[in-house]
């Protein structure tokens, strides 16, 4: 069985079976009136399912096997599930995980905390279907209204993958300092890393997706200042420049940096040592970004 795929949440027409109440627990999507099968949040039972709580089986019934892609997950009916994922994960990550988290990634767990980074342990990811690791780290990605549309896992082995039924977002910190340009990063942890060095700053979850959600919340922020921080490789570049055009339309005035030679991105220029004045000079440094006006026949 599949946590998202297989499970639906109880509401208040359908309460959980088990203790009676109207939410966090979870029923049987096949059979929602009368499931066969119950994950109790508050109930226990001999069988743990992860951090959702414990499977209760009401009766048993012979279960033909479903073969789906998982592009087939519905986002929309379990969006408010990924949400809930994501603060779970974030609740079970307490100051010494956030430490270990930090030491793992040279990041401080203060802007950790601040990114609603969580723990995820071996017993979840079993019920997620990742039953190849025992622990990983999640980082929530969010629409331009910070709604949670997505969960990033983060694995040991630096492999990277999202929660099915997840959409692409941003990440965010929660609060940001308003203060300064607004710094766009490629990835979550450079976001981090740049917010461990006084600036507010949002990571895309690749470096060429995103960009139309980046320019909304540019716009809904008011900001009047960008940075696009590049990688340092061609497609860091190419992506870079593409969402500072994007950026330049909506922005008065945007610019593109990288970190010095021989760093690859802004967490490993963060363990090399920057500062918030060297980002700084960098910043001061660079060319403003031009407008961009396609013409017909493409000049």
């Amino acid at each position: 069985m599949s946590l998202l795929s297989d499970f639906m949440r109880v509401d208040r027409r359908r309460p959980c079976p088990i203790c009676g109440k109207r939410d966090w627990c979870l029923i049987e999507r096949e059979n929602p009136d009368s499931p066969a099968r119950v994950i109790c949040s508050r109930v226990e039972s001999p069988r743990r399912w992860g951090s959702a709580g414990w499977l209760h089986v009401l009766r048993d019934e012979p279960r033909t096997r479903r073969w789906t892609h998982t592009t087939s997950i519905t986002v929309s009916s379990s969006s408010s599930l990924i949400a809930e994922l994501a603060q779970r994960y974030r609740d079970a990550a307490d100051e010494v995980a956030l430490d270990r988290i930090g030491r793992i990634l040279h990041l401080d767990p203060p802007s950790l905390r601040a990114f609603d980074v969580g723990i995820v342990n071996s017993d979840e990811l079993q019920a997620l279907g990742y039953g190849f690791a025992t622990l990983a780290m999640s980082f929530p990605m969010r629409d331009a209204a910070r709604k949670v549309v997505g969960v990033r896992l983060r694995f040991g082995s630096g492999r990277k993958l999202s929660v099915r039924g997840s959409k692409n977002g941003l990440f965010f910190a929660s609060p940001m300092l308003a203060t300064g340009p607004l710094l766009f990063a490629e990835g979550e942890t450079d976001a981090i890393a740049l917010t461990d060095l006084g600036f507010d700053a949002i990571g895309r979850p690749s470096c060429s997706a995103a960009v139309d959600l980046a320019c909304r919340v540019a716009r809904s922020s008011g900001v009047r200042d960008a940075v696009v921080v590049a990688d340092a490789d061609q497609p860091g570049r190419d992506g870079a420049l593409r969402l500072a055009r994007a950026l330049r339309l909506r922005v008065p005035s945007v610019r593109i940096i990288e970190p010095p030679e021989g760093i690859k991105d802004a967490r490993a220029w963060k363990v090399a040592g920057a500062t918030h004045d060297d980002v700084v000079a960098q910043i001061e440094a660079a060319v403003p970004v031009e407008l961009v006006f396609a013409t017909k026949g493409g000049r």
